[in-house]
């Protein structure tokens, strides 16, 4: 359920400017972005506009343990602020602490609140088969825990273990009758997932109408897909979107259409597309097959989908991933989208960009018109006149398996919609597989009419990073498919992928994959990505130092040996002579040399050398670690 709540309030920084505004929240809302995107600086300025609202508003912080830690062997580099307990005459300080989002006032809380601590220990009773008793020394309040199948007494603030001690202040201040609006940064540090999935039961239990007797509005800044826990429409509606450029944070119900968030697209979320919201750049693929194999044609090509901060995303058909389409325009997301041929005729792909007043000029600046519902209707009808010539001609050879797939479909009525669809997918598929035989049936003219339409649509549905497969399906990409080529079958498919992980296990180089895979790797090739990372080029500069060491002491010292050289080098420079050594050291006695500097780490992989002499330049750009030559067996 959402409540009415108008929550206007400026950006703070990072953000240059503009101002954040909603009018209505949810019972339990998320904020949701990659690493460095603002959310805890925006949760904080929340939680100042909460206040001005005069709502009574707890926040936690992500340092919401500090000062709850035993000192141990940190010494002077950090500790409890509490060790020796809470003394009395210090809880107004620990409270004003809370405020700000530390969690050190919780014991405090326990004290004064007995029904808190009463509910708390029958929690971590049944947890976690532990007792909490707060003691008093001399005016000092003393934390104190066991565990009640037997054991001592421990002090439960100082040596008990970070997730409990978690759990412990997220519940005090989750069941704090206090508070109407909670902010929690970061709520599953130190969790297990199954404490995550506990703790999300709870805040359900008390989220609600912050007027409400022992309810509250709950906000929950999160990374973990444990924590994001989608029930309702609401959860998604009332979610808020940040990214990794710093673009204005979204509020979901002011940027897409509720009626897409209905409750099979609820349950799609919650089970496979939560890293959405994670990403600023998210991969979709219609189905776990395709994920597998796309993810490994992607590895294969040497590219991380998650260093480009992405992810890949299973989908689960087109239907979905078209409401996918549609929640990445409005959030403003850079998604990438691969879909399977048939998607071009089932409509809902059409109907999610045909707002695109770009992609008209597109059409119109390539002299094609400026509709692209109807370019592509054009395109529709060319192919069922093509699918209607097909079963009069009652072809012989491979065509005849398309005549027969024809022929089934249509019966023998006229063209039911779903059998229009696979039938121009159909004819498309075989035109990509047979063309030749197709010219025979159809003519060369409408083949490339064909061919030129398609080709046409497709490109403009790159320029929106929807890419389609203009074959068919991913099957018929595999050299490893052995099913038919138009009733397509799941045990096939499923059979084939399986031998192409494996091959790709083996493959390497653009140009074998690309060879192997056809258009499905060009696809590829522009799907976000970053390339593996190149070590070499950080190496560079202690190179640099190694070889202005080196050539100083040939130059000073000419008649020394290699052996001699790299004992002075591993003395005087260890850390570079453990990282480098000298091979082939050849002098002259007159300050001039060559030799080999060889890069050999475990931890970078591969042995990388530099042929080098005295008048190598080391300030150069130009020095490249390559790879040692082949020996011939």
């Amino acid at each position: 359920m959402l409540i009415s709540i108008d929550v206007p309030f400026p950006l703070p920084p990072p953000w240059q400017e503009g101002i954040f505004t909603t009018d209505e929240v949810g019972f339990v809302n998320y904020l949701v972005g990659p690493n460095g995107s603002g959310k805890s600086r925006f949760a904080e300025s929340l939680s100042e506009a909460l206040s001005r609202k005069g709502l009574s508003v707890r926040m936690l912080g992500t340092d919401r343990l500090a000062g709850m830690v035993k000192s141990g062997t940190h010494g002077r580099l950090g500790g409890s602020l509490v060790e020796s307990g809470y003394p009395k005459g210090s809880f107004r300080e620990y409270k004003r602490a809370g405020q700000s989002g530390s969690g050190v006032d919780t014991m405090i809380l326990l004290e004064e609140r007995l029904d808190l601590r009463i509910r708390l220990e029958a929690t971590l009773s049944s947890l976690f088969d532990r007792e909490i008793r707060l003691e008093w020394d001399s005016g000092t309040l003393i934390p104190r825990g066991r565990r009640i199948s037997g054991g001592n007494m421990y002090r439960l603030d100082q040596d008990e273990c970070h997730g409990i001690k978690e759990i412990l202040v997220l519940l005090t201040h989750l069941y704090d009758s206090w508070s109407q609006c909670l902010i929690v940064d970061e709520p599953e540090l130190n969790l297990h997932p199954q404490y995550q999935a506990f703790f999300m039961q709870e805040v359900r239990r008390v989220a609600g109408d912050p007027n409400g007797a022992g309810t509250k509005v709950v906000f929950l800044v999160t990374h973990s897909p444990f924590i994001l826990d989608f029930r309702t429409p609401e959860d998604i509606l009332s979610l808020i979107s940040f990214d990794s450029d710093l673009k204005s944070p979204k509020q979901v119900r002011q940027c897409v259409s509720q009626e897409d968030i209905d409750i099979p697209f609820v349950q799609a979320l919650n089970l496979e597309g939560k890293q959405i919201f994670f990403s600023s750049n998210p991969l979709f693929v219609e189905g776990g097959s395709d994920a597998r194999l796309v993810g490994a044609l992607m590895e294969a090509r040497g590219v991380s989908i998650a260093g480009a901060g992405s992810c890949l995303i299973e989908a689960g058909g087109r239907d979905e991933v078209t409401k996918y389409l549609r929640l990445c325009q409005a959030m403003e997301k850079e998604a990438y989208f691969v879909y399977d041929l048939d998607a071009l005729f089932a409509g809902q792909l059409r109907r999610s960009i045909r707002d695109d007043g770009s992609l008209g000029g597109l059409l119109a600046a390539a002299g094609l018109g400026s509709d692209f519902a109807e370019y592509c209707g054009q395109l529709d009808r060319l192919l069922t006149k093509a699918a209607d010539e097909v079963i009069a001609a009652n072809p012989n050879g491979e065509a005849s398996k398309l005549f027969d797939y024809l022929r089934e479909l249509k019966g023998q009525g006229h063209w039911a919609p779903d059998a229009l669809m696979r039938a121009r997918t159909a004819v498309m598929i075989a035109v990509d597989r047979h063309e030749g035989e197709i010219e025979e049936i159809l003519g060369a003219d409408m083949v490339r009419n064909i061919v030129g339409r398609r080709h046409q649509v497709l490109q403009l549905l790159g320029s929106r990073n929807v890419y389609v497969l203009p074959g068919g399906a991913l099957e018929h990409y595999l050299p490893s498919y052995r099913g038919d080529e138009y009733r397509l079958g799941k045990e096939a498919k499923g059979r084939a992928v399986q031998e192409e992980l494996a091959a790709l296990a083996t493959l390497g180089g653009d140009a074998e994959l690309r060879e192997r895979y056809r258009e499905l790797f060009e696809i590829a090739s522009v799907l976000l990505g970053k390339l593996a990372v190149d070590w070499t080029e950080h190496a560079k500069a202690p190179l640099r130092d190694y070889i202005y060491a080196l050539q100083g002491y040939v130059r000073t010292m000419p008649a020394l040996d290699g052996k001699t050289l790299e004992e002075k080098l591993m003395q005087d420079l260890p850390a570079l002579s453990t990282f480098f050594s000298l091979r082939n050291f050849h002098g002259n006695g007159d300050g001039s040399f060559r030799a080999t500097v060889v890069l050999d780490s475990e931890l970078l992989g591969d042995e990388m050398q530099i042929e080098i002499g005295e008048r190598t330049n080391a300030g150069s750009d130009d020095l490249d670690l390559v790879s040692p030559p082949k020996v011939a067996m």
